[in-house]
């Protein structure tokens, strides 16, 4: 049954989307380095970012949640699963392989850890604890039983990683991550390779 904590959770949770995504998205606009010459190109920049992205289908839902707690319907399963998976891997990659490249500092650092560690905890910990995990999921399904695969690729291809799951790298260390090579987007290197070698590599 729904709760109230429940819907504290959720509502609390979104708030730290919306604070971690607005915070980003001005740091970002603010930054004069980089490949974008005007703050309205550099803060729209940061909406391709898999982070922030994870972030909004997380602030969506758990959203909808505090609103309405008893939400059941197969499409919203799915998103909910979407989201909890997708910032489940933002939050394990980023700690894993990218924390340790970025010194950052004030408002950079504060919208950091709200999308890349207050948010992926609580979104976690708000689906164990209220869920909703039941239910026919669909497509959601098939998202789980890839996940495994997902991340040993990205575990292959560290370059991926940086392009997967990259700070929305508006920030100063962003030349030095972007002269590794091309960029593709959401881990296309790492899935380019493998797809070379089952093709004949």
């Amino acid at each position: 049954m729904p709760t109230a904590r429940s819907r504290i959770w959720f509502g609390v949770t979104a708030l730290c989307v919306a604070g971690g995504v607005l915070i980003s998205v001005f740091t970002a606009a603010q930054n004069s380095t980089g490949h974008f010459s005007t703050p309205v190109e550099r803060a729209f920049n940061t909406l391709v970012f898999f982070t922030i992205q994870s972030n909004l289908i997380v602030g969506v839902t758990v959203l909808l949640l505090a609103l309405k707690p008893e939400r059941s319907s197969p499409a919203f399963g799915v998103c909910r699963l979407i989201g909890v998976v997708a910032i489940t891997v933002t939050g394990v990659v980023y700690h894993v392989a990218l924390a340790g490249l970025f010194d950052l500092q004030g408002w950079d650092q504060l919208g950091n850890q709200l999308v890349h560690t207050v948010v992926p905890i609580m979104a976690v910990v708000g689906w164990l604890a209220f869920g909703p995990r039941g239910g026919h999921l669909g497509a959601g399904g098939a998202l789980v039983r890839r996940l495994p695969a997902l991340l040993a690729r990205i575990h292959a291809d560290p370059r991926g990683v940086r392009q997967l799951v990259s700070l929305p790298v508006h920030r100063r260390d962003q030349a030095r991550i972007w002269r590794s090579g091309p960029q593709l987007p959401v881990g296309f290197t790492a899935l380019a390779r493998s797809r070379g070698r089952s093709d004949g590599g």
